[in-house]
């Protein structure tokens, strides 16, 4: 049988960050690493698809599929700069990964301590 440190540093690494806290029956850290991780994605989808990135990269895969014209640098720089604010997007994405490694390290260290008081 696994530590529920190992256990629950597996779940907060291959399931979602939070996982292995809730695992561990802690679920205000779970929750909030959870919440931030979702929150932070969310956002992310959203300022992609709110600024018709999607639509517009798919007007121009279907008309060059089509053969109606080619595919050429300048459209493709162009949607780039219509993207979702990089910056924002990039601090998104850092949020998301220091919950991920947050995640896996307390949860296994919070499991460890539970195994230290268990035994």
């Amino acid at each position: 049988m696994k530590k529920r440190s190992e256990k629950a540093a597996l779940w907060s690494a291959l399931v979602f960050p939070g996982a292995g806290h809730l695992l561990l029956k802690m679920y205000a850290r779970g929750v909030l690493l959870l919440g931030t991780t979702v929150v932070a994605l969310a956002y992310i989808v959203h300022s992609m698809f709110a600024r018709g990135l999607v639509d517009q990269v798919n007007d121009l895969v279907d008309k060059s599929i089509s053969g109606e014209s080619n595919l050429d640098l300048d459209a493709v720089m162009k949607l780039l700069d219509l993207g979702p604010d990089p910056i924002s997007v990039e601090l998104a994405s850092w949020l998301i990964l220091a919950c991920w490694v947050y995640g896996i390290f307390d949860s296994y260290r919070q499991g460890a301590r539970l195994d230290l008081g268990a035994a």
